[in-house]
């Protein structure tokens, strides 16, 4: 988390704030804050047959077609 944050911080100021998932980010940020131990994340590309991501690709999937309220941080 502090490596991935470190890095995010590094980055020109041009490419840190053209990102359209900055809320996800956010809560990313706030989830691994509250969490102990080490939360690493990782980019990986999508649609490339990824066993990881096609997993969080389902996943995510199966939780929009679910009749359940967003979670927001709080």
């Amino acid at each position: 988390y502090d490596h991935l944050v470190q890095n995010r911080l590094n980055t020109l100021p041009r490419k840190r704030f053209r990102s359209n998932y900055t809320g996800t980010w956010a809560v990313l940020y706030e989830i691994a804050d509250k969490r102990e131990g080490k939360v690493e994340v990782e980019w990986v590309r999508g649609h490339n047959n990824d066993s990881g991501n096609e997993l969080a690709d389902r996943t995510a999937k199966e939780a929009v077609d679910r009749d359940t309220a967003p979670w927001v941080p709080g």
